[in-house]
């Protein structure tokens, strides 16, 4: 009686490929890394000097995209609970700001005005914006107006300006 030829099994034929494609893959990464030397050193090339000529000379004055402040301005940030529009001569900065140890919060200005102009210029701008007040008798200014209340001290400051403390 005849006998069928053997068959073989799927698992045996995919088994068999299995082992052919990761012997190839083993191959062809042993014939990289044996094929990958370091590249060698570059040999020292001269830089090449060049003369050129001088840039034209920049105008910020034409530049179209830049502009000058209107009037004087305020350099700095104002803490957010500052009362609004606080009177405050200009130009100046802000120099400091935190709390006193009663807990009332400060914000120092440096003021380009002497003390004297800047008294004036405070008690100008505090009275446009309806801020009501006048002197202590220590030489501060109180001002008031809704419910907020700013004391205000002033005193020499450096290069002839002031110091203006604002306490609220």
């Amino acid at each position: 009686m005849p006998t069928a030829p053997p068959t073989r099994s799927p698992r045996a034929s995919s088994s068999v490929f299995s082992r052919a494609r990761d012997a190839a893959t083993l191959l062809i990464a042993f014939a990289a890394v044996l094929g990958c030397q370091p590249a060698p050193p570059a040999a020292e090339m001269p830089l090449e000097t060049v003369e050129v000529e001088a840039a034209d000379a920049i105008d910020p004055s034409n530049d179209p995209t830049a502009s000058a402040p209107a009037g004087p301005q305020l350099a700095g940030l104002l803490p957010q609970d500052v009362p609004a529009d606080l009177p405050i001569p200009l130009p100046a900065s802000v120099d400091d700001f935190g709390r006193a140890a009663d807990g009332a919060r400060t914000v120092t200005i440096a003021a380009d005005a002497a003390p004297d102009a800047a008294r004036a210029d405070l008690r100008r701008r505090a009275a446009a914006g309806g801020w009501l007040g006048g002197a202590a008798g220590d030489g501060a200014l109180t001002l008031q107006r809704g419910g907020a209340t700013v004391r205000v001290t002033i005193e020499g400051g450096d290069r002839g300006g002031s110091r203006l403390r604002y306490r609220y």
